[in-house]
């Protein structure tokens, strides 16, 4: 019956499996929702535990109807200024998608403005105002739809600064387009005359073989952030990073061994987890009602042993 409840669990093994039936316990017994359709690469419609149905509307995909009216502005903003991709269908349908992920994380800051400020000192002391907190951003000038999931316009006692991270959930990263032969960027790539220039004027941050960078599939999409930010002119200073899940050791070992590619290395590049938010989050000064919020989103994202008495009345 509880099977029956949650619905269409695909098969899957390790960190993906557990996550996606998480999402469907979710889905099941926190939200109260039917199970969402979606339609694959061929066509076919099916459906699958960790989805909804009309969540543009609802925005249960997001902790607080809050957070979801921020998501919905990103969409229009980004409909005026086309950079990044946002999907809308994994954004208020899909439960197991990155991009609701880095809403619910961030948007509650982006709507907190009061905290959003201790929080990022917890992690850079050195900063002194934020301006604004931002999604699937990127400069004019990138050719192509690569961009920040979310980031950060701050102030330091140095000047203007930008912080911008990748953000993972199950997704892995992004290194070739679909049926391509070769990585983005790679000689015969149509990026290749775009990205190489930028590297070589800024071997500074990135010192090591610029094929290292694009051939290697754990550090294209994170390389091709670093370009992202050298585009950026606007700013005294940049720094790159990612955020993840702290149970991901494939994200966290390609970060940690990309971070060593970068000629300032913790300077230049932050590998926050989640574990990392919720535990310098807790230390701040928050209300109930917040502290309350931030309860449910660790249970929306961490809990897992908040659903496994479930797998066990399956088994």
């Amino acid at each position: 019956m509880l099977k029956k409840l949650i619905g269409n669990i695909p098969n899957e093994k390790g960190l993906i499996g557990e996550f996606r039936f998480h999402q469907g316990w979710w889905r099941t017994f926190v939200l109260n929702e039917p199970e969402g359709k979606y339609t694959d690469a061929n066509g076919k419609s099916a459906t699958v535990c960790n989805r909804i149905n009309n969540g543009q509307n609802t925005l249960k995909n997001f902790i607080t109807p809050e957070i979801g009216e921020i998501a919905k502005q990103a969409v229009e903003n980004h409909k005026n200024t086309p950079k990044g991709i946002i999907s809308e269908d994994r954004l208020y349908d899909n439960l197991l998608s990155s991009q609701p992920l880095a809403f619910n994380f961030f948007g509650f800051l982006k709507s907190n403005p009061e905290l959003a400020l201790a929080f990022i000192k917890t992690i850079r002391p050195e900063i002194t105002e934020i301006e604004k907190i931002v999604f699937e951003f990127a400069p004019d000038s990138t050719p192509d739809h690569s961009a920040f999931d979310f980031g950060f316009i701050v102030k330091s006692n140095v000047g203007r600064g930008f912080l911008g991270f990748e953000c993972k959930y199950t997704d892995t990263f992004s290194y070739k387009r679909a049926k391509s032969k070769v990585n983005y960027g790679d000689e015969g790539d149509i990026r290749y005359k775009d990205y190489h220039p930028i590297y070589l004027a800024n071997r500074e941050r990135l010192p090591d073989d610029y094929f290292s960078y694009v051939r290697d599939k754990r550090f294209n999409q994170l390389f091709r952030n670093e370009l992202l930010a050298l585009q950026l002119r606007d700013f005294d200073f940049i720094i790159t990073g990612l955020f993840c899940h702290h149970d991901d050791e494939d994200a966290l070992i390609a970060g940690r061994e990309f971070q060593k590619k970068i000629g300032n290395r913790e300077n230049d590049y932050l590998i926050i987890t989640y574990a990392d938010y919720f535990e310098h989050m807790q230390k701040l000064n928050l209300s109930w009602e917040q502290r309350e919020l931030i309860m449910m989103l660790w249970a929306r994202y961490c809990g897992l042993q908040l659903s496994s008495w479930v797998c066990v009345c399956i088994e």
